[in-house]
């Protein structure tokens, strides 16, 4: 199973996976697949049935780098990608008998940097090979996805800075992984920053993991005490102070981690 998600904020892109291929075997492998053509840049990010998944994000691969620059605007690039998907939607994934479709169909997320297409752009192709944008900013794929939107809708916003959303995704990945055994192995963020290059992040500190736990078990054990009458005000803002003390621990500790 997969849970994969793209974030389209003011600071670029952010695109991120689980690496776990549940089968006959827990396997970890890349789901992420980034691509730099004239001075372009996209990332594919590939939930569902693996061997198909592939199969349309080397399709699309291909069809974009045979486009004259010029081509590359971004009503360009949807009429491409969505020319690149629907065979292999319609031949693997259509084709079979009702009952089959789920297993043979795929998802995949597409962020750009399109130089004649307005910078930054996210996509989400859908298991019918539609190619549209998502009105919020991100969009979640894979099985996992109402967990992942679960997660990210409360919080995320067009405004924030690239390190806030990855700590956003990782402990929305981080949520979904603990939930679920069928999902895991490290992580995979690739983020297409405010210049178009495309790089690699490391996973998951354990720091990241450990302080994101931290700060909501802190959260949580404050939120009981809210309605608790049998607390006294007294206590109750004792107990606020810890909690504050606490969270500047975590923030102290967080700008000592190396970046």
């Amino acid at each position: 199973m997969t849970i994969a998600a793209g974030f389209h904020v003011n600071d670029g892109i952010l695109i991120c996976s689980d690496t776990q291929y549940t089968g006959s075997a827990k396997v970890y492998q890349q789901k992420v697949f980034p691509m730099t053509t004239g001075g372009d840049s996209y990332v594919f990010a590939l939930a569902g049935h693996e061997q198909n998944g592939k199969m349309a994000i080397e399709d699309c691969q291909d069809a974009i780098k045979e486009m004259a620059p010029e081509q590359r605007t971004l009503k360009g690039i949807k009429r491409t990608l969505r020319e690149a998907v629907k065979p292999i939607c319609d031949e693997y994934v259509l084709s079979r008998p009702g009952s089959e479709q789920d297993g043979m169909a795929f998802e995949i997320l597409v962020g750009c940097w399109i130089a004649r297409g307005g910078g930054h752009k996210l996509f989400s192709i859908g298991r019918n090979g539609a190619v549209i944008r998502p009105d919020n900013g991100y969009g979640c794929i894979g099985v996992g996805a109402y967990l992942g939107d679960y997660f990210v809708r409360p919080s995320f916003r067009r405004q924030m800075t690239m390190e806030s959303v990855m700590l956003l995704a990782a402990q929305a990945l981080g949520a979904v992984k603990s939930y679920d055994q069928s999902y895991g192995g490290p992580s995979q963020l690739v983020v297409i920053d405010k210049s178009g290059h495309t790089f690699f992040l490391p996973p998951e500190s354990p720091w990241m993991l450990y302080s994101l736990q931290t700060f909501e078990s802190l959260t949580r054990h404050l939120m009981f005490t809210i309605s608790d009458r049998s607390i006294s005000a007294a206590a109750f803002e004792e107990q606020v102070r810890g909690f504050v003390q606490h969270v500047r621990v975590l923030r102290s500790q967080s700008l000592q981690q190396p970046t």
